[in-house]
């Protein structure tokens, strides 16, 4: 079953006294359980796109649909509520709050969503992901592979049904970054969750059910054939 959609949408931004078109006339279905990875260069739209999908903005024309619903004509708020408890997110900078312990950090997240029990549920994906021994520790004792595992934990305590994740392995030496790349890809079999990059990443995009490519903004032939629309 499809879980989002984006029909025809171009986001365009004021420049001065220009106009530029970040995004032209994207189009794509992505079913429940798979995974896609957007691809290309810096500047071509990518993370535009992300938040576009995910509901963080609205496109200029056309629209994104999540679970059916359309959401360009609900409003910010409501948008937020749709993405409570359902959509997660990882970033390429990790933004663990310093001050907190890696616990800590899940936790709140996990209140945020409304979950019960969410010290229980912090320690039990913390543990999946491999910090059992590094939950009491803050962000600048764990070294980057730590912390982006922390983030990832922090976007599956709430079990999401949609996950974004922008450059995940962005910030990580090449061995660390594999690891990373594994443990998002197992967790999505685990949770069943759809699954969406924007990465450089070719080994990401190579494990991805689909491939959707970028290039200023428009959408180009993939080198070797694979679309960015998954089958239901």
């Amino acid at each position: 079953m499809s879980l989002l959609k984006a029909y025809h949408i171009t986001k365009i931004v004021q420049s001065g006294t220009s106009t530029l078109t970040i995004l032209q006339d994207i189009s794509l279905e992505v079913a429940t359980g798979k995974t896609l990875a957007i691809l290309g260069a810096s500047g071509s739209g990518k993370s535009t796109l992300l938040s576009l999908l995910a509901g963080l903005d609205i496109p200029n024309t056309g629209y994104v649909t999540y679970q059916g619903k359309n959401l360009s004509k609900l409003s910010e708020n409501q948008r937020a509520h749709l993405r409570r408890g359902k959509i997660g997110f990882i970033f390429q900078g990790f933004y663990l709050i310093p001050y907190l312990s890696a616990l800590e950090n899940v936790i709140l997240a996990a209140e945020i969503a409304g979950c019960t029990h969410p010290k229980d549920k912090a320690h039990s994906i913390l543990t999946r992901v491999g910090l059992a021994q590094r939950m009491t520790h803050i962000p600048k004792q764990l070294s980057g592979g730590e912390q982006q595992r922390v983030a990832i934990a922090r976007a599956y305590v709430i079990q999401p049904e949609l996950l974004f994740a922008d450059e995940p392995t962005g910030n990580l030496d090449s061995a660390t970054g594999s690891q990373v790349k594994d443990l998002l890809f197992e967790l999505n079999r685990e949770f069943n969750t759809t699954l969406i990059f924007a990465t450089h990443d070719p080994a990401i995009a190579a494990s991805c059910h689909a491939q959707l490519h970028l290039n200023a903004g428009q959408r180009i032939k993939a080198p070797n054939n694979q679309q960015g629309t998954l089958a239901q």
